[in-house]
């Protein structure tokens, strides 16, 4: 259902992302156009107006970066809710894919410039958290990028992903890192992106997800347990080294994938360049200029190997009785990461 802004007029339906709409409008007054995201009293509105006037705040607080669209304006009444971008002419990437197709080169200039952003915005000390096809902004002339979607966004720190029910899961399933699946017993950072980036680039490059299923547990499994297929063996035409780039990215430990979005940018310019040279690219040694852009502490258990394995047998062997254990120890201690390591897979 479409609602009435009072200083925008609505125009064009673009897509669906998640609960929200996309549209095109423009400003009543200025007659300039604009991008409107909103969502219709059909949903939760208390719930989704927290979520769009934090994407509003967060978008104003990124003003000056290179590739987060300006936000323009928050409206709100009984009807709905909605927050005004500025128009880039740019369309979601999901959109464009459904009649356009990319090169192998402008997919890795896509990823450079997402690299760019995302590094741009961590900087910031705000991790996205929900980076996938519907909130990628593309050019479809220049192929220039904007991120939207900081609906779910949140400060760089120790956050961490209580286990809950994965239909409840903040984020799309399908792009979710597996730390954010509550299921890992580690602390999210800005690598968590990454790995959500992984999945768009392997996304591009094959034309599928790493993991499809419709059913949420399965997936949530498939991103802390299983392998996705290599790319090149779905598609002998992607260069082994740009596939090895992909799985790099979609490394289960944090610590395996890049750590920085400096290291994944040379890496890929480095497939670019030999591409237009040869029109091929050779394997080459990942990571060599990969530096970690923050200082990152092991958050592995180290000495609680006999207690962990205690805890797992205890709870591998629950049936239908009840059984009751106690984990005793000083504060601060770690009897709750010692109690989380049963959460691993």
């Amino acid at each position: 259902m479409v609602f009435e802004l009072v200083d925008y007029k609505l125009e064009k339906f673009i897509t669906k992302i998640n609960r929200f709409s996309l549209w095109t409008g423009y400003s009543k007054q200025k007659n300039t156009p604009v991008l409107v995201k909103s969502i219709t009293h059909e949903a939760n509105i208390t719930i989704y107006k927290s979520q769009l006037k934090h994407e509003y705040e967060i978008l104003d607080s990124l003003h000056s970066l290179t590739g987060v669209p300006t936000a323009i304006d928050f409206e709100y009444n009984q009807e709905g809710v909605a927050i005004i971008l500025q128009d880039n002419n740019m369309l979601p990437l999901s959109v464009y894919l459904q009649n356009k197709q990319l090169t192998l080169s402008n997919i890795l200039s896509i990823i450079i410039r997402i690299a760019d952003i995302l590094g741009n915005i961590h900087q910031q000390r705000i991790l996205h958290k929900n980076i996938n096809l519907n909130n990628i902004l593309i050019n479809p002339v220049d192929y220039s990028v904007n991120l939207i979607g900081f609906d779910i966004s949140s400060k760089l720190g120790t956050e961490y992903q209580v286990f809950v029910n994965p239909n409840v899961l903040e984020g799309s399933l399908e792009y979710i890192s597996p730390e954010q699946t509550g299921r890992m017993n580690t602390f999210i950072d800005y690598r968590s992106d990454f790995y959500s980036l992984g999945v768009v680039f392997y996304q591009l490059l094959t034309g599928q997800l790493p993991f499809q299923s419709t059913d949420a547990i399965e997936l949530v499994h498939s991103h802390i347990a299983k392998h996705p297929i290599f790319p090149t063996n779905i598609n002998s035409k992607i260069p082994t080294t740009i596939s090895s780039i992909v799985m790099k990215l979609l490394e289960k430990n944090a610590a395996e994938r890049y750590q920085s979005s400096y290291g994944l940018k040379v890496d890929i310019e480095e497939c670019l360049k030999q591409i237009a040279e040869k029109n091929n690219v050779d394997e080459f040694t990942l990571g060599k200029q990969d530096i970690s852009e923050q200082l990152q502490i092991p958050r592995k258990l180290y000495g609680r190997e006999k207690e962990i394995e205690l805890l797992i047998n205890t709870f591998g062997n629950i049936n239908n009785s009840s059984e009751v254990t106690l984990v005793l120890g000083y504060s601060g201690i770690g009897k709750s990461s010692l109690i989380q390591e049963i959460y691993k897979p």
